[in-house]
């Protein structure tokens, strides 16, 4: 069928971790969309930093945590949002 799953993980650059629910949501063929939460546990948090800041060395040539130190810093010149 035409349907797709987008999934969205969000990164607190505060806390320097990804936050602790996904955003899901199921775009149908007909134009219709379903969304949803899914909650982490731990190990999966886990997982996942670690995959987001692989990504985002390999994207940007920094840690994540140094990539979200810069923005901070740098508000007004946002690089491009890194979407996983």
């Amino acid at each position: 069928n035409d349907d797709w799953l987008n999934i969205y993980a969000n990164y607190d650059m505060e806390k320097n971790r990804p936050c602790d629910t996904l955003e899901l949501t199921i775009c149908k063929g007909d134009g219709t969309e379903e969304s949803w939460s899914y909650r982490l546990n731990a190990a999966e948090q886990e997982v996942l930093a670690r995959k987001m800041d692989a990504f985002c060395q390999e994207q940007t040539g920094m840690s994540l945590r140094d990539y979200a130190q810069q923005l901070r810093e740098e508000p007004e010149q946002q690089g491009p949002v890194m979407k996983l």
